[in-house]
């Protein structure tokens, strides 16, 4: 997914420079989500359902970042001219029964 070249590098390591590593968190227990966090989960259900598509995956999350992020989140997909038509044309094809 993303094959605009070195879209993914270029965004992993602006998003470390922005947000730098705390301490490690068990895996063994839930971690608290923000109500913005739960917002982008049930729009990237809501896309999924809308696209025909079994799972949420990354693409659906992505495309419910692009909708509503703000701040560095929102800048940075700015930046790298990731909007809702560049993601949709990344992700596959709506599977209908």
């Amino acid at each position: 997914m993303f094959a605009r070249a070195g879209c993914a590098e270029s965004l992993r390591a602006e998003m470390e420079r922005g947000f730098p590593k705390g301490p490690p968190v068990s895996t063994s227990v839930d971690l608290p989500l923000s109500e913005n966090a739960k917002r982008v989960l049930q729009l990237s259900e809501e896309q999924a359902d809308v696209l025909g598509h079994p799972l949420i995956e990354g693409g659906h999350l992505l495309l419910a970042m692009v909708w509503r992020e703000r701040g560095f989140v929102g800048e940075l997909l700015e930046r790298h001219r990731i909007d809702e038509t560049f993601v949709k044309s990344e992700m596959p094809p709506a599977q209908r029964p």
